[in-house]
């Protein structure tokens, strides 16, 4: 199967036996499989498709699959057996472990090391590969917040009871992604968006915010006043939509994409949004991730603000309990969407920026204004209120 100078694998015996001038079926299906260490294609499809494929075609440094079939003989026409032709191509399908991917869970696997990873269908740590490893613009470790695509990964391997019987693992993707030289995170985020998460910026760095439940880590009872309290409690009608959908691989119809019944969304009178989701192989689990989403495009609640000190822990995608005093209307569990937190320190009666936190390769200018000594002026912004799903 791996040796292009030979003659590939052949499925054996049946379904391809008792074909005319192959009574055994041995020559009608033949494949071979490249690692990404072959040079060219298969010797028997250049002696025979010479005039189609070149030395030049062997897909070097990718996995590839050459495929040969028989069309048949004179003795028995080709429609009879692929009574697709001339219309269409036969089509083939596979179904194969394609991709290794580091699990940084597994302290037997190296980083630097890809010999040592293990194939995996799990969703968060395929996004983490396709950061890490995508032939356009790869990211560095250094770059990426770890942490959080572990928790991620810990998440996707969840078992969930299915009401069918049995269970299967929360967020898997399986599927191809073409590169592109267009936008890397127009490309990767479908991978999160099959886990019902988000790529976040965490200090500078790309996190991983997954579709799941987290508990608050941050009760916010107070606001300061260095910067103008915002709150908005409602979006005009026609800015949330009105359904969302969702497409996804049906294994139980042939692979083929098909669609979930539309789900309304709470107050929503705008077009309807629909979500990309050919990497989920599941029913159950494009249904799951087509709530998250419902959810959150209902949530309309909308609180910028500047948070004490004690609230640098918030980071974006956190869950906080919001109770401010005499501002009820803003109580709730809200989800932190982005955070500027900065140390400001008085030096000469004048405000002086002197760090970031988190720290940034390319600081931004510091905002003056008031401040106290050694004060960390932390700014919470865009938080949306969060509904649990499961």
């Amino acid at each position: 199967m791996y040796d292009f100078a030979g003659e590939g694998f052949a499925p054996q015996p049946d379904p391809f036996t008792g074909f005319e001038g192959d009574p055994g079926g041995f020559d009608f299906f033949r494949i071979w499989i490249g690692k990404g260490d072959q040079t060219s294609p298969p010797d028997r499809i250049l002696s025979e498709a010479g005039s189609v494929f070149t030395e030049n075609d062997g897909g070097e440094g990718l996995t590839v699959l050459w495929y040969r079939l028989d069309l048949g003989d004179d003795n028995e026409k080709y429609y009879r057996r692929w009574p697709s032709m001339p219309r269409a191509a036969p089509s083939i399908e596979v179904l194969m472990d394609t991709s290794k991917v580091w699990d940084p869970r597994d302290g037997t696997q190296d980083p630097d090391d890809p010999s040592t990873w293990k194939f995996s269908k799990n969703q968060a740590l395929i996004t983490l590969d396709a950061l890490l490893n995508n032939p356009v613009a790869p990211f560095s470790r250094s770059q990426i917040d770890t942490a959080s695509f572990e928790d991620g990964a810990d998440i996707a391997d969840e078992a969930v009871a299915l009401k069918r019987g049995g269970t299967e693992a929360r967020y898997e993707v399986a599927g191809t992604i073409q590169w592109t030289n267009s936008e890397i995170f127009s490309q990767i985020e479908p991978l999160a968006r099959a886990g019902g998460g988000r790529l976040v910026d965490i200090g500078g760095r790309i996190g991983y915010a997954p579709g799941a439940w987290t508990s608050p880590i941050y009760t916010l009872s107070d606001a300061l006043d260095g910067r103008v309290l915002s709150f908005s409690n409602m979006k005009l009608s026609r800015d949330v939509p009105r359904q969302m959908q969702i497409n996804f691989t049906n294994p139980d119809n042939a692979y083929e994409q098909d669609s979930l019944p539309p789900l309304a969304v709470a107050s929503g009178g705008g077009a309807d949004a629909s979500l990309e989701g050919g990497l989920i192989d599941s029913a159950t689990r494009a249904a799951r991730v087509q709530k998250i989403e419902a959810s959150r495009r209902a949530a309309q609640k909308v609180l910028t603000l500047e948070a004490p000190s004690d609230a640098i822990k918030c980071v974006p995608w956190s869950n906080v309990t919001v109770d401010l005093p005499g501002l009820e209307d803003m109580d709730g569990v809200m989800r932190v969407i982005s955070t500027d937190p900065t140390i400001f320190l008085r030096e000469d009666g004048a405000p002086r920026c002197v760090a970031r936190w988190p720290w940034r390769s390319i600081p931004r200018p510091c905002t003056t204004g008031r401040s106290k000594t050694s004060r960390r002026r932390f700014s919470a912004s865009k938080a949306t209120s969060q509904r649990r799903v499961r």
